[in-house]
């Protein structure tokens, strides 16, 4: 305690000095001495922010939030990230532990609108796995907001549009993902599929349309073909078809499409524009498809 308090006075010397690299050197010997905690690596990161190393800085405020979430000490980790997010150190993994901590301190609003924000962020499958366990305990603290059911039910269905298509990423990277935690990730998305069943039932144009929210294209795919079946001239459920052809990845069917709706010939003339811009959209896309 002698030593820690010794280095602790020097560091406030230079740090008075704005002697950063000194400071920053001492504040190591601090941590080699054991005084490892979240407080030691948030000040740490204040220096390197002093010195305008962000990449540094990012990585000792990180190290602070998980030593604070370790400790419970949640309200802490909420106040560095909020302090990384002032400074501009936007990342997807930060909105997820806000959520994570305000789940913790029972603050299930706030929660849920972090939480919103993370599955937003079009890097959120690069975290996924990392925080596969903070899902599952985030989720299970969520649910037991009553108020907030069916908050949480539109989360899950939000993690089913990041899921889709996430069988082949486990089938890529077979090792270190279990049976138990596949199931859940998967869960997310049969519980979006029941939501839509559920309140959705029978509103086609609102089921089309959350499906390629969330897109789960094939699932829209297969509603507008039977749509179509029933009513082969409805022109706009063929627009909406070849485009779900197109946000999958399938120009060759979107352009049999929009070449079929070209050739009616009671189109208008800035519908007709409309659906030629799609089918050089589909033909540009062609060239890229091998198969």
């Amino acid at each position: 305690m002698v030593v820690r308090a010794k280095i602790e006075r020097e560091i406030q010397k230079h740090i008075l000095k704005k002697e950063w690299d000194k400071a920053i050197s001492l504040y190591q010997d601090l941590i080699d001495a054991g005084g490892e905690s979240g407080d030691v690596y948030n000040r740490l990161g204040d220096m390197y922010m002093k010195k305008r190393d962000r990449a540094s800085a990012t990585e000792k405020y990180l190290k602070a939030i998980d030593l604070y979430v370790k400790d419970e000490l949640y309200k802490n980790g909420t106040a560095v990230c909020s302090k990384m997010l002032r400074y501009g150190i936007e990342r997807p993994d930060l909105y997820f532990r806000m959520a994570q901590l305000n789940a913790k301190l029972n603050l299930g609003f706030e929660a849920v609108r972090w939480f919103n924000m993370y599955l937003k962020n079009d890097s959120t499958l690069e975290c996924l796995e990392r925080f596969i366990n903070e899902y599952k305990e985030m989720l299970t603290l969520l649910s037991n907001h009553e108020l907030l059911h069916e908050r949480v039910k539109n989360i899950y269905i939000k993690v089913g549009i990041k899921l889709e298509g996430m069988d082949e990423h486990f089938e890529i990277k077979k090792e270190g993902v279990s049976e138990k935690e596949k199931e859940f990730l998967l869960s997310a998305v049969t519980s979006a599929k029941a939501y839509i069943d559920e309140e959705h039932k029978g509103n086609r144009d609102k089921e089309i349309k959350i499906y390629r929210d969330m897109k789960l294209y094939k699932q829209a795919i297969g509603v507008l073909q039977q749509q179509l079946r029933e009513s082969p001239d409805d022109m706009e459920t063929m627009k909406l078809l070849g485009l779900c052809f197109l946000e999958d990845h399938k120009p060759r069917l979107a352009s049999k499409i929009f070449k079929h709706i070209i050739e009616n010939r009671g189109l208008s003339h800035e519908t007709g524009e409309e659906i030629r811009g799609y089918l050089d959209t589909a033909r540009e896309k062609m060239k890229y498809v091998t198969t």
